[in-house]
C-alpha cells in the first residue's frame, strides 16, 4: 500500500517546494506515494483525515490563528511529521522580520513547527537541494531508518549552526561549513569557523553537513563501496591493493614529504587533464609553518604545496569557489581522514552545494594519528622543542616521535605520547588512521625510508593510480616491502583510543557523532 502523504505550506517563499519540483521526478513521486494534499500540484484543499507523513514548508505565523490550527490538526492525523526547509525548522530568514511590511504589515512574529507540535524529521536548508529532498522521500518509502536518522539529529532548543559543533570541541577544521554557507556568514580564522550572527539566516546547512554532527560510518561505508570489489580488514578498512610507491620526478623527491607519491600522482592528473584542479593544503606565505587551503591548477603551483604542515587546514572551505567561480569540472581533493569523511557525507547527504558534488573526481586520503590547533602547535614547539615556529623549516612524524627541523640545523625529537597533550580534542574521537573513505590512501608508515605506503580502495583510485604508473610518474617498489602489520598496529591504537574517548564523552553526556 502506498504511503499517504500531505504537503502543507505556511509562511514561506515556496522555495523548498519548488526545489522538490526541481527533482524532475514529480510524476514518479505522485506514482509512488498516495498524495492527499499538495497545493502546488493538485487542486484539492480538503485536509486529509489520515496521513502516514505530513510535510510542512514554512514557519508558523504566531498571530496567524489558521496556522496554529492547521499544524495541530495535521499532527493529530499524521503518523510522522517533517519540517522542510529552514523556515519550518528554525524560522530561518524570517527571524530577521521586523514587521510592518506590505502586503501584511501585521505579520511580524514566527515560530518553527517544533514549537507547536512534535516533529519527527527536520530537513534544514535555504532551500534544501532537490537531491536531498528526493533521497528523503525515497528513504521514507523504503523504511530506511538508518538514512532518516540524520534528519532526527537536531535536539530541542539547540543551536542549529556550526557553533553547536565548536562549543562541544567536535570541530575538525575541514572547512566544509564555510563552503556551504549561502550567506557567507562563516570564515576560517586559524583553521576554525567564525560565525557572523548578523548575516546568519539559521538555515542549518553548516551543522547538518558537518561530519561531526552525525556521521554513520558503517552506513556510508556500505553506500560508497557497494559496487566495489574490495577486501575488508578491521584496521585498514576496505581496499583493493597495497603498494610501496615513490615519485619518479627528482624535483618532487627533493621537495616532497617521504616518497612524494601524492604530488607525483597529482602531477600526472593535471598533465593528462583528467583533473582540472586540486584542493589541498598549502603553506602560508608569511607564516610558512601555518597550513592554508590551496587551489592548484598547474605543476608550478603544485610543487609549492609539497611537504606537510602538522596543524589545522580547512581544505574544503574553497570547494564551492573552485567548482563555481573557477568553473572546474573535475576536482581532486587531498585531505586527512576527517576531510574524506566530510566529502563522503556531502555525497550521501547532499543538502547543500547542488552540482558541486558531481565535480569531485578523485579523493586522496593521508594517514593521520592526530592534528594540532595552531596556537597549541606553537606552544608545543617552544615549550618542548625549544625552537621558535619561525625558525623551523620542516616537521615530521616517524619512529614514535614528532620531529622538528630548524633552519640552524638542530633537530628536536618529541615522543608522540608527550605530543598528544597538545592535540585538538576532536582528533581523539576519530577512529580512522588510514583515510578509509578515500579512493587512494597514502602515508609513510609501513614503507621504507623515501617511499610511501599506498592503499588503493576504489575502481576510481585504481584507474588514476595505474595510469600514473604506466606513464612513468610513479615507481612501484617490490612486493612485500610494506610493513602492513605496523600500519594495522597504529590503526588499532587509534581505534581503541577513539572508543575510550567516545565512552568518556558519553559518560558526561557530551555529543558524539558516531
Amino acid at each position: 500500500m502506498k504511503p499517504k502523504v500531505g504537503i502543507f505550506q505556511l509562511a514561506s517563499c515556496s522555495g523548498c517546494l519548488l526545489s522538490h519540483l526541481d527533482t524532475g521526478k514529480i510524476q514518479q513521486f505522485l506514482e509512488e506515494y498516495d498524495v492527499r494534499y499538495y497545493p502546488l500540484v493538485m487542486d484539492s484543499r480538503t485536509i486529509p483525515e489520515e496521513l502516514d507523513l505530513a510535510v510542512f514548508e514554512g514557519a508558523v505565523g504566531t498571530i496567524e490563528k489558521g496556522h496554529m490550527k492547521l499544524v495541530t490538526e495535521v499532527r493529530q492525523r499524521s503518523k510522522k511529521v517533517a519540517a522542510l526547509g529552514a523556515c519550518a525548522v528554525t524560522t530561518g530568514i524570517l527571524m530577521h522580520s521586523a514587521g510592518n511590511q506590505m502586503p501584511m504589515p501585521e505579520t511580524d512574529a514566527f515560530l518553527p513547527i517544533s514549537e507547536i507540535v512534535n516533529v519527527d524529521y527536520a530537513i534544514p536548508g535555504c532551500p534544501p537541494s532537490a537531491e536531498i529532498i528526493e533521497r528523503f522521500f525515497d528513504a521514507f518509502l523504503r523504511n530506511d531508518e538508518k538514512y532518516l536518522e540524520a534528519f532526527t539529529n537536531i535536539e530541542e532548543n539547540s543551536e542549529i549552526n556550526i557553533r553547536y559543533i565548536t562549543q562541544r570541541a567536535l570541530c575538525i577544521s575541514c572547512g566544509l561549513c564555510t563552503a556551504v554557507c549561502p550567506t557567507l556568514a562563516l570564515s576560517d580564522i586559524e583553521g576554525k569557523p567564525v560565525l557572523r550572527d548578523e548575516i546568519c539566516v539559521k538555515c542549518g546547512e553548516c551543522r547538518f553537513q558537518c561530519p561531526r554532527s552525525y556521521m554513520p560510518l558503517d552506513y556510508i561505508n556500505e553506500t560508497i563501496f557497494k559496487d566495489e570489489s574490495t577486501s575488508i580488514d578491521d584496521f585498514l578498512g576496505r581496499y583493493m591493493s597495497i603498494y610501496t610507491v615513490r615519485a619518479s620526478n627528482p624535483e618532487i623527491l627533493k621537495n616532497a614529504q617521504s616518497g612524494g607519491t601524492t604530488t607525483a600522482l597529482l602531477h600526472y592528473c593535471l598533465d593528462s587533464r583528467l583533473i582540472d584542479g586540486v584542493l589541498t593544503g598549502g603553506k602560508d606565505k608569511e607564516k610558512y609553518w601555518l597550513a592554508r587551503s590551496a587551489l592548484v591548477t598547474n605543476y608550478d603551483e603544485l610543487i609549492e604545496t609539497t611537504g606537510t604542515t602538522y596543524n589545522l587546514c580547512p581544505t574544503l572551505n574553497i570547494l564551492k569557489e573552485a567548482a563555481t567561480s573557477n568553473y572546474l569540472k573535475n576536482i581532486a581533493i587531498v585531505g586527512l581522514p576527517c576531510v574524506n569523511q566530510a566529502i563522503r557525507k556531502l555525497e550521501v547527504y547532499p543538502l547543500s552545494m547542488r552540482s558541486v558534488v558531481d565535480k569531485i573526481s578523485l579523493r586522496i586520503g593521508l594517514f593521520c594519528t592526530h592534528n594540532f590547533r595552531y596556537n597549541a602547535m606553537i606552544k608545543m614547539m617552544e615549550e618542548l622543542g625549544e625552537i621558535r615556529a619561525e625558525d623551523t623549516y620542516k616537521v615530521d612524524i616517524g619512529a614514535g616521535n614528532y620531529v622538528i627541523y630548524s633552519v640552524s640545523g638542530d633537530i628536536q625529537k618529541i615522543p608522540i605520547d608527550v605530543v598528544r597533550e597538545y592535540e585538538q580534542e576532536s582528533c581523539s574521537i576519530c577512529p580512522d588512521f588510514t583515510a578509509e573513505l578515500s579512493d587512494i590512501s597514502i602515508g609513510s608508515i609501513g614503507a621504507p625510508e623515501g617511499w610511501n605506503t599506498v592503499i588503493v580502495r576504489t575502481k576510481t583510485g585504481q584507474k588514476f593510480f595505474e595510469a600514473a604508473v604506466q606513464n612513468g610518474y610513479l615507481e612501484v617498489g617490490k612486493e612485500g616491502k610494506v610493513d602492513i602489520e605496523l600500519v594495522k598496529k597504529l590503526s588499532k591504537i587509534k581505534k581503541n583510543r577513539s572508543k575510550k574517548k567516545i565512552e568518556n564523552r558519553k559518560k558526561y553526556n557530551l555529543k558524539v557523532p558516531f
